[in-house]
């Protein structure tokens, strides 16, 4: 199954006078391939979702680092990061779980497809361990702490 992208303008504005709305269309192609395109579509939608139309302070600054959908795409796990601590992301995890309903409607506002998968928050733990792996880096290796320039 091919799958192409369309981008149009429908319904409500944002401040730009447009408001983007997709569609699916399906032709020949991989699986694989397909699922790769719903979850960037989803991570793209989703994150300006929050960023424009979510009002809630607890999801502020979220970040949508990856979208793991399962091949018959019923189900995406949504990969979250922030850099407001790992307390703030906890809290952010549990507010985006609990909007899952309103998060999903306006996703079906603008992706056109036959089910919405349905949406489940976690924590992105790539960032932390990355950290965890720079620190004891610099430990084992001095010479690889950054010093910023002081002009």
């Amino acid at each position: 199954m091919k799958l192409f992208i369309k981008t149009e303008t429908a319904g409500q504005t944002d401040e730009d006078g447009k408001k983007s709305k997709y569609y699916l269309i399906y032709g020949e192609d991989m699986q694989g391939e397909r699922v790769e395109r719903v979850a960037s579509l989803i991570q793209e939608a989703l994150s300006e979702i929050i960023q424009k139309e979510v009002k809630d302070p607890r999801v502020e600054w979220a970040t949508i680092t990856h979208v793991n959908i399962t091949p018959d795409l019923r189900n995406a796990r949504i990969s979250i990061s922030t850099f407001s601590g790992e307390e703030r992301l906890e809290q952010m995890i549990l507010t985006l779980n609990k909007m899952r309903g309103f998060l999903q409607k306006k996703l079906n506002e603008r992706i056109r497809m036959k089910f919405i998968p349905i949406l489940s928050f976690y924590p992105d733990k790539n960032i932390p361990y990355a950290e965890k792996i720079m620190r004891r880096l610099e430990e084992v290796m001095p010479e690889l702490k950054y010093e910023p320039e002081e002009n």
